[in-house]
């Protein structure tokens, strides 16, 4: 199946030789766009929603991981490429498939892609759980998530939050101590799509039965949750999460 991917690098040499390399090596993989400034960059990610990302650090306009904490959306798989390899650790928190230093080796190039294409493909392997994938089914209850010694069958009520640890989640459930998964939150977001779950935060995908307070703050907002947790909310989704909080509560004055 294609994979199609974004170039987001400033040096029009690298960007070319990037793109040439991932053309003779992966044919399969479909450069959608290329970019040479972050202005615009994640309009162009909801456009073509694809699968990888290859995006270097700084640009003239700005710094790409500073970007990325403050988009909320779901996000493709990323392959960081730069000069500077003092930002590893932060492309760990970020999620990042890998992390490449200029000038990027063939070998190393190879790997860091078949790598992502290991995530993909587990990705698109996995099956929704019969019961949020059966249209018919208006008010599923549980939820069934595949582990490598079995399946775990959740209460969807009972989720308070997910949240991702670099391409696993770690789900908090009412009660119950956390479970980590070998799945990506961007799956559990689509299927829990209209069960009253919303992705407040790039790393957090909140059950809205479970909030206790809401805090609004100039950066998005702060929720506060029936385990005591606090989770932030990105400012770029903060009027479609009122929208959604409206429509799960009756609202005595307006958000």
């Amino acid at each position: 199946m294609p994979m199609k991917c974004i170039i987001a690098e400033d040096e029009f040499l690298v960007r070319q030789s990037l793109r040439n390399k991932l053309i003779r090596m992966f044919p399969n993989i479909e450069i959608v766009a290329e970019v040479d400034h972050l202005e615009g960059l994640f309009d162009l990610v909801d456009e073509h929603n694809p699968d990888l990302l290859m995006l270097d650090i700084n640009f003239p306009d700005g710094n790409s991981m500073e970007s990325l904490r403050t988009y909320a959306k779901s996000l493709p798989y990323i392959i960081f490429i730069t000069s500077y390899p003092h930002y590893a650790l932060e492309a760990i928190h970020l999620d990042a498939v890998d992390y490449l230093l200029k000038p990027i080796d063939d070998g190393l190039l190879e790997e860091s892609i078949r790598k992502f294409k290991r995530y993909l493909d587990r990705e698109r392997g996995l099956q929704l759980p019969p019961v949020i994938s059966k249209p018919e089914i208006p008010n599923p209850r549980k939820i069934m998530i595949p582990s490598q010694s079995g399946y775990y069958l959740l209460e969807i009520r009972d989720i308070i939050r997910m949240a991702a640890d670099v391409n696993y989640t770690r789900i908090y459930v009412k009660d119950k101590p956390p479970i980590l998964v070998a799945i990506t939150l961007k799956y559990f977001e689509v299927a829990l799509k209209g069960l009253g779950f919303f992705r407040v935060h790039k790393s957090h995908l909140i059950n809205l039965e479970h909030i206790d307070r809401y805090q609004k703050t100039t950066d998005g907002g702060l929720l506060t949750l029936m385990d005591e947790s606090t989770i932030p909310v990105s400012r770029n989704v903060r009027g479609e999460f009122h929208l959604a909080l409206q429509a799960q509560v009756i609202s005595m004055g307006g958000l």
